[in-house]
């Protein structure tokens, strides 16, 4: 009974649709991608629903719905959608934190870097060298999928910059950017800064 009661909610269009969206706003937006492979129902709900299709960073807000966020509002925004696509952009790993907040020039940086791994040559002396598959074209980051079209949440109320290992890459980038846009910059940028990374060596004391 419980099995006909559940068909039948999700057989109605408008709330399969509200049920699902709910899903997407507990940032687990990305299980919407899994469950549109499920059946032709869902795949259609999600492939005509303009709303999902924000909630899953496919569309571009509505400009009509569009709010004034607060700072500390848009830098939790920045770092839940960082933290959810992090396993899409390693070798790096992301941190975001605001810069100068308060201040006439407050931004928000998406810093990132590329881990290295420390390991002990001899007594007292650690060596770091990168993951042995960076940038080697066949890492997440350098696949050529279709999370490169997902777009970057854009506050254009608040200035939003991409360090990458330590430089400033793209400052103040707009709402039109591409996850696939943000990796290419810190490709470029790793790959120029682990083409010029010596191994780094620390020498521990007594």
């Amino acid at each position: 009974m419980h099995r006909d009661a559940a068909t039948t909610v999700f057989m109605i269009p408008e709330l399969a649709e509200c049920i699902l969206y709910q899903l997407g706003q507990l940032n687990a937006w990305r299980q919407l991608f899994v469950i549109q492979r499920v059946n032709s129902t869902f795949q259609s709900i999600i492939q005509t629903s303009p709303d999902l299709r924000r909630t899953m960073h496919l569309e571009q807000p509505d400009a009509r719905r569009i709010h004034v966020t607060k700072f500390s509002e848009a830098v939790d925004i920045y770092k839940r959608f960082f933290f959810n696509i992090e396993d899409l952009l390693y070798p790096f790993w992301t941190n975001t934190r605001p810069i100068g907040r308060g201040t006439p020039s407050a931004a928000i940086a998406v810093s990132m870097n590329i881990s290295l791994y420390w390991s002990e040559d001899s007594p007292g002396v650690m060596i770091s060298d990168p993951p042995a598959d960076a940038m080697d074209r066949t890492t997440p980051i350098e696949r050529n999928e279709s999370w490169r079209n997902l777009l970057v949440p854009y506050h254009p109320e608040h200035a939003l910059e991409l360090h990458c290992c330590g430089y400033d890459v793209m400052a103040r980038f707009g709402g039109k950017y591409t996850l696939g846009d943000l990796a290419d910059e810190a490709i470029r940028a790793g790959k120029a800064h682990l083409g010029g990374l010596g191994r780094v060596m620390y020498y521990g004391q007594d």
